[in-house]
């Protein structure tokens, strides 16, 4: 099984001052994956005593790309109001009243974090004259590393639980 840690230490080991063009760029978008995988990781967790290997896989699969950016722009939001006016709708909803007023600073890092590295990946995937340079995909690679570990240390707590819940759509307010 795929996990964090590994594609962190593999997006590591192609960030050097010898590492081609390619390699840097392949880095970054492994970096988004460690982030996103990290994500699944803890939705995975969360269901252990369940079994079912089908219903675990449409599960995991549940989890898409955006739904788990546009989660981590409302927390960001909910953190920094000025942030609103780029939201669908141009305010918050509903679930973020679940979080705490002032989220903890894990989650808000990790909300950051993800959008970011997402918005790289996207550049680095599909856009062939998109570089980095190393010192840019070192910094990119601590900063998701910091991430990944803010993420750890909430994994457990009802924060993440709203954050996978509302990435689902499955919190709704009627």
């Amino acid at each position: 099984m795929i996990t964090s840690r590994d594609l962190l230490a593999l997006a590591a080991g192609s960030i050097g001052p010898e590492a081609s063009p390619a390699a840097l760029s392949r880095s970054i978008s492994t970096l988004y994956y460690a982030l996103f995988h990290a994500v699944l990781e803890t939705a995975r967790a969360r269901v252990k005593d369940c079994t079912h290997p089908v219903i675990l896989q449409h599960y995991i699969a549940s989890f898409d790309h955006l739904a788990l950016r546009d989660t981590a722009l409302q927390v960001s939001a909910l953190v920094e109001p000025t942030r609103r006016k780029a939201l669908k709708g141009g305010s918050l909803a509903p679930w973020t009243s679940l979080l705490p007023s002032t989220p903890s600073a894990a989650l808000t890092l990790v909300c950051e974090t993800f959008p970011k590295m997402q918005q790289l990946r996207h550049q680095a995937d599909y856009h062939p004259e998109w570089t980095v340079t190393c010192d840019e995909a070192e910094t990119y690679k601590e900063g998701t590393a910091a991430a990944l570990q803010a993420w750890r240390s909430i994994e457990d707590s009802d924060e993440a639980i709203v954050f996978l819940f509302a990435s689902l759509g499955v919190l709704k307010f009627r």
